[in-house]
């Protein structure tokens, strides 16, 4: 259960955005949109607080558990960002809000 990826994920990633490279920080977000399980929301940068796309219900959709894989989350990424630099993918488990 190591790859998977639960509501309240929170990772960063470097992608192509307004002509240059961004590096900035998403989380997966619950949704009640009926094909989709998770929002990508992203909490850095100008446009923070945005949906910047959306995760597709996955393999265990219709299980107890609802998460996506890693490799969902990356063919995700791909589809809704541009030119994500997928070796730059980071993935924080404890963050200091205060």
């Amino acid at each position: 259960m190591d790859n998977l990826f639960f509501r309240g994920t929170i990772f960063s990633i470097k992608f192509h955005q307004n002509n240059q490279y961004a590096n900035e920080a998403f989380m997966l977000v619950e949704t009640f949109e009926d094909d989709y399980m998770f929002e990508i929301i992203q909490i850095t940068g100008y446009h923070s607080g945005c949906i910047c796309g959306y995760v597709k219900k996955g393999t265990l959709y219709g299980t107890h558990v609802i998460a996506i894989t890693l490799e969902e989350l990356i063919e995700t990424i791909k589809y809704n960002f541009s030119n994500p630099d997928i070796d730059s993918l980071v993935f924080y488990k404890d963050i200091d809000l205060v």
